[in-house]
């Protein structure tokens, strides 16, 4: 399973997303009304235990 996280750049750093199964997963959180990036980052998880580290940071403009 992948836990996928996101910092919306709002000072509160990255926090969770979702957990998934199957790749192709679509943020639906509403965009701002200004430009801004947010990051996305992941890691898989075996049961209940994290395997390996965390995924390099992607970084996506939203809004505006």
């Amino acid at each position: 399973m992948l836990e996928l996280q996101v910092d919306r750049g709002d000072g509160n750093g990255f926090g969770p997303l979702t957990f998934d199964t199957t790749p192709g997963y679509t943020d639906t959180h509403p965009q701002p009304a200004t430009l801004t990036q947010w990051k996305y980052r992941g890691i898989f998880h075996v049961d209940d235990t994290t395997v390996g580290q965390w995924s390099e940071v992607v970084t996506v403009a939203v809004g505006g």
